[in-house]
Parts: structure tokens; sequence; C-alpha cells
């Protein structure tokens, strides 16, 4: 049954297959094995599913561990349902690693309500898990430029987001200017502008929410009803996903680079000559062993490679582009222009990859690799080797703008100060892999009120001071012959979580807290109250890649939506299969 399950769950078998008599025979071969009806495996796939759930939870639960969610809204185009992916975060000190599970998936209409907070506190009362130890809630907006909320009447108990097919509704998007005039006026977001339509009661009926990032919408739903005072009980707060922004700065900063812009347009062209000639794809083969990369989509981040390709290759597509086409579609110039991308785009691209990392803590990577960031594109220019003569590029602005822009993007990450949010700086000085990079960026006084914050938002804390051990004064001669010396009473070390965190400043600024396991070292020099608190901010990932992923399984399960059977499965099979390969 086992393997039964677990190929219903990682591959695209339809549910079906359990009534077609040809499966049904072969699996009637199995000595002492009776296959089970379509009605009994759903069952059995649906238990086995939130068996893997509760597991999670009972272990959190259990062991008072802190988590953290990641959500994201996927609109598929295999499908006109929006899909909201949940997943759950938290650090098992049993198996000693980050530990991530999908938990939900629900369905929304493209012009269903959709508010997150509700959302979140209505499934954490589900599974029951405590909401005073959600740490964050990681919002990830890479995929919402087509999700459409309405903000409903808070009395309205018609709410959730899971709806029916027969209640379709088309997207009107008549209004969608005015709507997003007066979410801009609030939220300050000067992208859009147009007149704000008059609602009722203050609420906003439509909104399509572009480039809004979803916990600023969130903000703005907790502004507009009265709820910015915080449920004692509802720790977590929100930010957006690391991988996103660092996306939106890309293309914040590209898009106005016109030189850039007419680049990229006449890659475009020469991918979409190459696409529709065979011929000449097969001629660039036999010219140079090589092809071309044809991107997912045309954002500055994803180009990179394209430009690469484009570079090494530079002498071939001359050669064929000449031969097929009779006109070369990108010149020196561009070329140049490519160069000078590619020098600038792909930290950006090695640092996503790192921080989308599902098995080790990811938080710490982010105040520290920002940072790095910046450092690393202000010495680019220098390493550029600019030609005598050419084109009239200004590459220290480009740079200018880049760092500009991701201090604008992070300023809730780079700007420490009384009201900015601790923990990025607290898990990067706790994670001994990253914090000798952090006092090149920052000073002591700033990670030591970092840590000490969070100590405090968490209720963390040791015993006054470690039990005292029993050592009487006596002499010693080890080597029985000589002299022998006294050896007096210890006295008692007290082990609060203040000295824990002077004693970590210490060893960041002595360059002891190194290592290449970020958890070593905390049992090493007795630091019980930070490692508690280092469990927790590892819970709290960088990206939502998690629910990316999820939304991945969604593709990889290719059946047929229309089939009410198959339907009523596919949420259990993406969140078990996802749950099965994590």
């Amino acid at each position: 049954m086992d393997d039964l399950i677990k190929t219903f769950l990682t591959s695209s078998v339809p549910l079906l297959s359990l009534g077609n008599p040809h499966f049904m025979g072969l699996m009637n071969l199995i000595e002492g094995f009776t296959p089970p009806t379509i009605t009994q495996f759903t069952g059995i796939l649906k238990s086995h599913v939130q068996m893997a759930i509760n597991l999670a939870v009972t272990e959190i639960i259990l062991s008072d561990l802190h988590y953290s969610i990641s959500v994201d809204v996927s609109n598929e185009s295999y499908s006109t349902k929006k899909f909201m992916g949940i997943a759950l975060h938290y650090y098992s000190e049993v198996s000693n690693e980050v530990k991530t599970i999908a938990i939900d998936l629900k369905k929304c209409h493209l012009t269903g309500s959709l508010q997150v907070c509700d959302v979140v506190k209505h499934l954490l009362a589900d599974l029951k898990l405590p909401p005073n130890r959600l740490v964050r809630i990681v919002a990830g907006s890479g995929r919402m430029k087509k999700a459409v909320f309405r903000h409903v009447d808070p009395e309205d108990d018609e709410n959730d987001v899971e709806s029916s097919d027969d209640e379709d509704e088309e997207m009107d998007g008549s209004n969608t200017d005015q709507v997003m005039e007066s979410i801009n006026n609030v939220l300050g977001n000067s992208r859009n502008s147009a007149q704000m339509e008059p609602v009722e009661d203050g609420c906003v009926n439509v909104a399509l929410l572009g480039d809004l990032d979803l916990d600023r919408y969130i903000q703005l739903l907790e502004k507009s009803e009265g709820a910015g005072n915080k449920d004692p009980g509802f720790i977590g707060d929100h930010f957006t996903c690391a991988v996103y922004r660092l996306q939106q700065v890309c293309e914040a900063v590209f898009d106005r680079c016109e030189a850039m812009v007419v680049m990229r347009d006449n890659v475009q062209k020469l991918l979409t000559a190459f696409a529709r000639s065979p011929e000449a794809m097969s001629r660039l083969r036999s010219e140079n062993g090589a092809s071309l990369n044809f991107p997912a989509n045309n954002q500055w981040a994803t180009m990179e490679k394209v430009f690469s390709r484009i570079i090494d290759i530079r002498e071939a597509l001359h050669t064929v582009c000449t031969e097929q086409f009779r006109v070369s579609y990108i010149n020196s110039d561009d070329v140049r222009l490519m160069e000078i991308a590619v020098a600038f785009l792909r930290p950006f691209n090695q640092y996503m990859t790192v921080l989308q990392r599902s098995s080790v803590p990811t938080l710490p990577l982010l105040f520290t690799g920002l940072s790095h960031l910046i450092v690393t594109l202000e010495g680019t220019p220098s390493k550029l080797d600019l030609p005598p003569r050419g084109i009239a590029f200004d590459v220290n602005s480009l740079m200018t703008a880049l760092c500009t822009e991701i201090k604008t993007q992070f300023a809730d990450v780079l700007s420490p100060g009384p009201d900015s949010d601790p923990i990025f700086i607290a898990a990067s000085a706790l994670d001994a892999t990253v914090a000798s990079f952090l006092l090149a960026h920052v000073n002591l006084t700033a990670v030591r009120e970092a840590v000490i914050k969070c100590i405090k938002i968490f209720q963390l804390g040791s015993p006054e001071s470690t039990p005292e051990v029993e050592v009487k004064p006596a002499v010693v001669n080890p080597f029985g012959f000589g002299p022998s010396i006294q050896v007096n009473k210890p006295p008692a070390m007290e082990n609060t979580a203040e000295k824990e965190v002077e004693y970590l400043i210490y060893l960041i600024q002595n360059k002891q807290w190194n290592c290449a396991n970020p958890f070593d070292l905390f049992d090493t020099y007795n630091l019980t109250t930070l490692k508690q608190l280092a469990f927790v901010l590892a819970s709290v990932p960088a990206t939502s890649a998690a629910v990316d992923r999820l939304f991945t399984k969604m593709s990889d399960i290719d059946i047929d939506l229309s089939n009410k059977t198959e339907a009523s499965i596919f949420k259990i099979r993406c969140i078990g299969g996802f749950n099965m390969q994590v």
C-alpha cells in the first residue's frame, strides 16, 4: 500500500486508474494484496497526508517550538482558479534541521475575498497550533500580479477563500485604476495613478494589486478595520520574500536605463527569429556545438544567463544571422551592454540561489548577505575592462542606482534603529557561519541591542545562574613525586541571558564565533538562552520558496481538473507529494 500511495503522490497517474480493469488486474497479481476502490483509496490518501501534518504539529506542541508561516498566491495557466499555498516552518531539535511542510492549498475566485491574517488565524486554530509561538509570516509576492482582492464587510461571515466551482465570476477590471489609486494613497505607492471611485462604508470593492506587496496589503486591511493593535496571543509580524524584492530591485533599476531596455529588445528579436527557424538553430549547433537559452520570462534576473550564452557564442551567432536572416540583430555595443548587465546581475542570481535553500536557516543570510552584495556591486565598475572608445554608458550611475534601490527595498533589514525589526541582525549574530562578516557592516552596540530585544520579544531566558558544582579544596599531586599544589573552590559563575549576550559579543569581536555548523558552538560555550533564540530564528525562512515549490508540484500533477473525482483529490495529492519530497 505504501508504494501505491507514493505512486499517486509523486506522479500524475489518474485516480480513475483504480477503476480500470486492466490496472486492477495487474494489482491483483500481487500476492496477499487487495486493491482498494477509488473511494477507499481517497480516504487512505487523505489520512496519510493529514497524518504527516499532524506529526509536525504534534512535534511543535509537545516540544513547545516556535514556527513560521510562508504564504503565496499563484494563478496557474492551466486553471481559471487562483491558489493560495501555505507552508509551515520550524527547527526540529530532534533531527537538528529546518523542517518545512505544506499544510494547506486553498482555491480562490479571481474576485474572491482574501484576508491573509484571518486565513492564517483560522488555520492555526484548526491545527491547534499556539498563536503565541508564531514568529513571522513570510509573504511571497512574486506570483501576485494577477491576484484580485475584495475587502468585504468585517461582519460578513462568508469570508472563506475556499469556494465551489459553480460560483465562478468574471474578473471585472473596469474600476481597477480607481481602486488602485485609493490603495496607493494609503500605502504611499506612486507606481500607479488614477482617480478614486466612491465606495460605501469605506470598503474597497475590487482591487487589482499589481506589484503591491502582500504584507503591505495586510497592513492596509488592519488599518482599515481598526485592527492596528494585534491580539496579544498573535505575535507574528510580516515581511516580503527576499527573492521577490531582489527581482524588483533589478526590474526597477534596469527598466529606467534606456540603453539596457533597447539592448534587451534586440535580444528578444534575436531569440524570436531563432525560435521560428529550426534551420537556423540547426546551423548554429553545427557551427558552435551549442544552442541559445530561451528564458521563461523577460525579467532581468532571468535574462542574465541568456546574455552570458550570447556573449560566449557571439561569433557563431553573427555568422548564422548573416547567412539565414541577413541581419545581425545585435551589434558590438549590445554585446558590451550585455557584459555590463551580466557583471551586475550575476551576484543577484547567485545570492537568490543561496536564499532559496530549504535545508539550512536562511534568515541569517539577509543582513550580512545584502550588505555584502552592496559592497560587491560597489566594486564591480573597477573590475569591468571598459574600452577606450565605444558606447557612452555610465557604469557608476547604474551601480549607485542598484545600491540605493536595495537599501530602499530592504529598509526593514538594513536600517537598524529603535523601530526596526531586530530579527535580521540577531539571526546573523547567532549564526556562526556568517557572524564573522557582521562587524564589517554594523557596530557591536546594534548587535547587542538586537539580540537582547529578540530575547525579550520571544520571552526566552535561562535561570539566574547555573547550578553550582560542588568542588572541595584539595591538595593535588598527579605525578607521585615533588611538591603538591592547592586547588581552591571555584567561584559560582553567573549565566544570565545578559551575560550570554556579552560573551557572544566578545566571541564575535575576537573572531572566535566561527564554525561550519551554525549551532555547534552554543553547547561548547554553554549559551543556553542564545541557543533557544537561534532555534526560534531558524524557523523563519528568508523567502517563500517552499510555497513556490508547492506550486511547481501543482504543475507536475497533470490531471483532468474538469473531472470532479480528480479535482476533489487534487489538493491532497499536491500537499502529499510536496511533503513526501521535502
